[in-house]
């Protein structure tokens, strides 16, 4: 079977898969998972299907009640078959796998057993769309970020490979799968580099798509590398991974509007529509394009708009950030973002459950407990802030800045229970580490 393809269909396999996909976003799911469970026995290296197909599948299975427990049933009785039949048919296998994950779209072992078997196909992008789903399922669990980067580095994409084992290293810096794989697409990533700088490339020796950064990109590699890719995307305009490579090719350009503009054209694709990583993109190249319209602004002395462009960036952050986090709620980042603009905006209320959910992810925890913490004060609560700061300090004890605003915190924190000692403490702990850090030194004076 060949490698993963941004599968192109003939013409009648792509109009199903339109229709499928308007299906799904029409209310009739059932219908779109038949017509992309047809489309994979024919073409089993389409992401593109199997994306508008776990889309819908998704969407049958939020009914709940009865049919999610009869579909957890069932899942876990289609994996056996299919791991059974691994072996002797891998081909069918992976088809059971779909059928397990119909039943229940959210079962982690069957998105780790699909992407097993693909690997077993040499379908390694069809292998990284299951191991993202497991990520995501299974944030805290460093072994689905070292499968996703081996599936990365099987799809020739390295750069992502060592994201991925970095965050696999955040988790558990012994784990020596990471490590050993951390190593292995660092050194073929710079190859890579090294082979395209020896061809006269202005492209490094990926597949086509590739998210890597050639090192010593200059202005004029970036603009041929787009230039080149603006063309194929004219020849295969269903292609996201290339409209996603203009996209971050454009970044680095400075030029983030642009970047939105392609990210809204792999969007207008019959996969983009169903690919809810491409919203993310989305919200991250119109919060940057907003951001530079707001620099901008700064630097015209006369310019009124300045106040404008910055309600419009809040706005944007409000909106996007809460729409990210129903989309992903088991992403921590995007709680302890979200938390944090709240709590910015003096809602602690609405911050709280925001930083509560990202404890739950070991990137974060500290920062979340930091601002947990801020929330319980923000409300009247010291006694409650007391704990979770308490324990943010045992758990981040460096005088870094998360350190210097956890400490002040505590402060704070101990002051509102009326225990001077205790709040002294942490004052002049602070004031030992940085004697300008914010109103520190007044605070300390108090207590002499």
């Amino acid at each position: 079977m060949p490698a993963d393809p941004q599968a192109s269909l003939d013409p009648t396999l792509r109009k199903h898969l339109g229709k499928a996909a308007a299906a799904v976003r029409g209310g009739d799911p059932s219908y779109a998972v038949g017509v992309c469970e047809s489309i994979l026995e024919k073409e089993p290296s389409c992401v593109e299907a199997r994306r508008v197909l776990r889309q819908a599948q998704r969407a049958r299975a939020a009914d709940g009640g009865l049919r999610k427990l009869l579909g957890a049933l069932r899942s876990t009785a289609g994996l056996s078959k299919a791991a059974a039949r691994r072996r002797k048919d891998p081909a069918g296998a992976l088809a059971l796998v779909e059928k397990a994950l119909t039943a229940n779209p959210d079962n982690p072992a069957a998105h780790r057993l699909l992407g097993a078997v693909a690997l077993d196909l040499d379908l390694p992008e069809t292998a990284v769309f299951a191991f993202e789903d497991l990520c995501r399922l299974k944030p805290d669990e460093a072994v689905a970020f070292v499968a996703l980067g081996k599936a990365l580095s099987r799809a020739g994409r390295h750069a992502d490979a060592v994201r991925a084992a970095e965050r696999a290293l955040r988790i558990a810096p012994a784990d020596s799968d990471a490590q050993a794989l951390l190593k292995d697409a660092s050194v073929a990533q710079t190859m890579g580099a090294q082979t395209a700088a020896a061809s006269g490339s202005d492209t490094p020796a990926e597949t086509p798509g590739s998210r890597d950064d050639a090192p010593g990109d200059t202005e004029a590699g970036l603009r041929g590398r787009i230039a080149a890719a603006e063309g194929a995307f004219a020849e295969s305009p269903e292609d996201t991974r290339l409209a996603r490579q203009i996209a971050a090719d454009y970044a680095r350009l400075g030029k983030p509007a642009e970047s939105l503009r392609w990210i809204g054209r792999a969007r207008g694709t019959v996969a983009g529509a169903s690919d809810e990583s491409l919203e993310r993109l989305e919200f991250e190249y119109g919060e940057a394009a907003l951001v530079k319209e707001l620099e901008s602004a700064r630097a015209d002395a006369g310019s009124p708009n300045p106040p404008a462009v910055q309600a419009k960036l809040d706005a944007f952050r409000r909106e996007g950030l809460a729409r990210l986090c129903q989309r992903y709620p088991g992403d921590g980042e995007l709680r302890l973002r979200h938390g944090e603009l709240l709590l910015e905006s003096g809602d602690g209320t609405r911050a709280a459950p925001e930083f509560q959910a990202a404890l739950r992810d070991a990137r974060v925890r500290a920062a979340a407990r930091l601002g947990l913490g801020r929330s319980f004060l923000l409300v009247g609560k010291p006694d409650l802030a007391r704990g979770q700061l308490e324990q943010a300090r045992e758990t981040h004890p460096a005088m870094d800045e998360r350190g210097k605003a956890i400490r002040y915190a505590l402060g704070e924190a101990c002051e509102a229970l009326g225990d001077q000692d205790a709040a002294a403490g942490h004052f002049k702990a602070l004031y030992a580490a940085d004697v300008d850090y914010r109103d520190v030194a007044d605070r300390v004076a108090q207590y002499y």
